[in-house]
């Protein structure tokens, strides 16, 4: 196995946090972090964060209005993704982690992994002989049931997965997470399916999506170049929702002098709620930036229109009227919300 990392902040990060530091609202709960940049809200998908309202109501709940409608569907969506990759990532991470623990010479795939207090220390134990626990000071236990580990064990989980490999395995959280996640990748090229549930903001969501994916890294000298691609379908299911899921997320990061990273995400989901659908069509949101920094140009792109049971009622763009930040918002009906901020550099 690869040399041990920092594997408290890389399966902590996985765990809690987003790119703006620790949730208070899901500090139990997984959560991947998202792109290495400045901004507001928990995460950086097309997703209220805290910037829109929690207020979506729960099962079986009518939403007030268009708005908590929109949000909720787009709120889940991302954030259902954000669960499995938190959820694949901190899997891996702990088998990596178990085993290291145990000498590094075979993959341990049972036995129970505790952290020490709030250190970068673990301890191991052989007991469950059946499954793997993370248990993290703080946090609910975390069941790993592995079925399928096979790939290049030389380095560490992020190598594991960004490289050829097999991957099955179930992560279970209490009752916030429970997924089954099959991953395969031969070369660049990467295929998947997650079944299984996860509970966000209080209401218990079925989740059943497949997903297909790219990955290349290059590097010469003085310069390297990451790049991947996403994309999700499939569908996501609560009493009264349904959404049938078509987006994707493709990220390339260029290193030099300055580290400067592209984003592409694409929408085009359809979820029906409480009786109405709303069509997602032809969203797609564009920026840029270095350093970890929105670094505004002409490739900062937001468009897209939001129909309700066949009529227009809404589009997505970029707000620049603010000095200090830009934000993404969605205009409903007239009325515009915020759907995520870019902190400027000043």
């Amino acid at each position: 196995m690869g040399s041990k990392s920092n594997l408290r902040a890389v399966v902590v990060c996985a765990l809690f946090v987003c790119a703006c530091g620790p949730s208070e609202k899901d500090d139990e709960t997984i959560i991947v972090v998202s792109e290495d940049m400045q901004s507001t809200t928990p995460g950086s998908d097309m997703t209220g964060g805290e910037a829109m309202s929690d207020d979506m109501g729960g099962q079986g709940e009518e939403p007030a209005d268009d708005t908590q409608a929109v949000v909720q569907s787009l709120k889940v969506s991302s954030q259902s993704i954000d669960r499995i990759e938190g959820a694949t990532q901190v899997g891996v991470e702990t088998v990596f982690l178990a085993s290291i623990l145990n000498g590094g010479e075979s993959v341990v795939s049972t036995g129970t992994v505790t952290q020490q207090g709030a250190t970068d220390q673990f301890t191991y134990s052989a007991s469950p002989a059946d499954h793997l626990v993370l248990e993290l000071t703080g946090a609910k236990p975390i069941h790993i049931t592995l079925s399928a580990f096979n790939g290049d064990l030389s380095q560490d989980a992020s190598y594991f997965l960004y490289h050829s490999h097999q991957l099955d395995v179930r992560v279970q959280q209490d009752e916030n997470v429970d997924f089954h996640i099959q991953s395969t990748r031969q070369g660049s090229a990467s295929q998947g399916a997650v079944s299984g549930s996860v509970e966000l903001d209080g209401v218990t969501y079925q989740v059943d999506l497949n997903y297909n994916g790219t990955y290349e890294s290059t590097a010469e000298a003085g310069s390297a170049t990451h790049d991947s691609s996403d994309a999700y379908t499939g569908a996501i299911t609560a009493p009264g929702v349904s959404i049938a899921m078509d987006q994707s997320h493709a990220f390339k990061l260029i290193v030099f002098e300055h580290g400067v990273s592209n984003v592409i995400k694409t929408m085009n989901n359809t979820a029906t709620i409480n009786g109405s659908t709303y069509a997602f069509e032809g969203i797609k949101v564009r920026y840029e930036t270095m350093d970890g920094w929105p670094n505004p140009t002409d490739y900062w792109l937001a468009e897209g229109t939001i129909k309700k049971d066949g009529q227009p009622i809404g589009q997505v763009s970029y707000d620049y009227s603010n000095n200090a930040w830009i934000e993404l918002v969605v205009t409903l009906n007239g009325q515009s919300h915020e759907l995520e901020r870019f902190v400027l550099k000043q």
